[in-house]
């Protein structure tokens, strides 16, 4: 199955509006030129048509913008198509009038449509070129019965326009081609370059051992959440949580086992956190939490399910079963502690008297 860019598609999607006011000025330069020389009922069928034309561009464009929404290449694939045969719906409209201008009213008129006709096809390369196939095709279909017609003339002018058709057809094939080329190139060099920056965002964000935020995220967000709060008068809490003796792991059983043990504790807290509450590795053994619009006695009772899941877990690593245990401090905003320099002043203060109370409590 042919793949298609959602960005080749969305090019198309945005450049519709101004293809079928084109297509609509143009419609209308004709018939104002040419309705006294043709039948009433031929001009009404005509615009008939073309609205009905315009009428299924404009539900193919949404259902095209669904099929992006919905990340389905098989119904992105399928609106493709509908497009495709619109587009040889659109040839077929235009060489109606085309054919029959020039066979039916004066002599010259064949110039004047040409020109119409090269002015469709140039003015479609940034609406359809997306899609090289559906491009080339269109053009193919608006003016091969035009080499036809003016073959059929004969004479030295018309032969001339005829080689210049096959040149124009030529030169349409290699700029579509390249312009194609080009967009798709263009494309994937966004969407690398895009990747790349995520990524190098996610790494300056990160703590490079436990995948959670670092420092410097922490206390950035952390600012902004104080100012939301403060603003909207809501709590916000600070918890400070350290392993308890976790020098003492890493003498016994080594600095894997003692990463391994960062890592385990860190999936642990961030299962039990709200989308809303940043959490961060703030170095060592010592991790933060910013608990948004929790009371001080749910965070308490949060910080010590935190306590009580890390001591109830078995760390499981090299054979060896590790248990540990966390002490946490836990700060709250208030009129003296409005400041997070004084919130995590106050959390490290309560984590101290944690500790020493015994360790493996809240503070």
């Amino acid at each position: 199955m042919q793949l298609y860019h959602p960005k080749q598609i969305q090019s198309i999607i945005e450049q519709t509006p101004k293809t079928l006011v084109g297509i609509f000025v143009s419609s209308f330069l004709l018939v104002l030129f040419y309705y006294q020389s043709i039948p009433i009922f031929y001009v009404f069928f005509w615009i008939s048509l073309q609205i009905l034309f315009i009428s299924l561009r404009i539900l193919n464009m949404k259902n095209l913008q669904k099929a992006i929404d919905s990340l389905s290449q098989a119904t992105l694939k399928h609106y493709v198509q509908q497009f495709l045969l619109l587009m040889w719906f659109s040839s077929i409209i235009w060489n109606i009038a085309v054919i029959y201008i020039e066979l039916h009213v004066a002599n010259g008129s064949e110039y004047v449509m040409i020109i119409i006709i090269l002015g469709l096809t140039t003015g479609a390369i940034l609406a359809v070129s997306p899609l090289y196939n559906v491009y080339f095709t269109y053009v193919l279909f608006m003016l091969v019965p035009q080499v036809v017609v003016f073959y059929s003339f004969g004479d030295i002018n018309h032969l001339i326009v005829l080689v210049y058709l096959f040149i124009y057809i030529l030169m349409v094939a290699f700029l579509s081609k390249s312009f194609f080329g080009s967009q798709v190139k263009m494309i994937n060099y966004t969407d690398q370059l895009n990747l790349q920056m995520k990524q190098l965002h996610t790494l300056s964000v990160t703590d490079e051992l436990t995948k959670i935020y670092n420092r410097r995220y922490f206390f950035d967000m952390a600012t902004k959440y104080l100012s939301l709060s403060r603003r909207e008068e809501k709590p916000l809490s600070f918890i400070m949580l350290d392993i308890d003796f976790f020098k003492q792991v890493n003498d016994k059983y080594g600095h894997v086992v003692g990463d391994f043990i960062l890592v385990e504790l860190s999936n642990i807290i961030q299962k039990r956190i709200r989308e809303s509450d940043v959490f961060a590795r703030l170095g060592g053994e010592e991790f933060a939490v910013l608990l948004n619009n929790a009371s001080s006695k749910d965070s308490k009772r949060i910080a010590n399910e935190f306590r009580i899941a890390i001591e109830e877990n078995i760390f499981e690593v090299e054979n060896y079963k590790v248990k540990i245990t966390i002490s946490l401090g836990v700060s709250f905003l208030s009129d003296k502690v409005n400041k997070i320099e004084l919130l995590y002043k106050e959390a490290d203060r309560r984590l101290y008297l944690a500790k020493k109370r015994g360790r493996n409590c809240v503070v």
